[in-house]
């Protein structure tokens, strides 16, 4: 019978997860929203119309933003599946359910 060497890291792995909330992001997603939101006095957000913003940072660039098809011109939203910073600066100020 094979051995499998690593079972003790995925025992704890398992029971860690095992305390998670259902309802809640891991962790992970957590720590990262909480780094982007520290991030959002760089930004400012200016509305298009509900869906679309121009969000611009203190050196004039900037990134246009549609929340209805969940993208960005930065194309992090859309590679990574989570929201990138200018999303999150979208976002913030009408204070979503980050599951969502």
């Amino acid at each position: 019978m094979c051995k499998f060497s690593g079972s003790p890291y995925l025992f704890r792995r398992r029971n860690f997860a095992a305390e998670w909330e259902d309802e809640a992001l891991v962790p992970t997603a957590n720590g990262w929203l909480d780094g982007l939101q520290r991030l959002l006095c760089n930004y400012i957000v200016r509305a298009a119309d509900i869906h679309h913003y121009a969000v611009q940072n203190f050196y004039g660039r900037s990134w246009v933003v549609n929340l209805e098809n969940k993208e960005c011109e930065c194309v992090q939203w859309q590679m990574r599946g989570f929201p990138c910073v200018h999303a999150v600066a979208c976002l913030a100020e009408k204070r979503p359910n980050w599951l969502e």
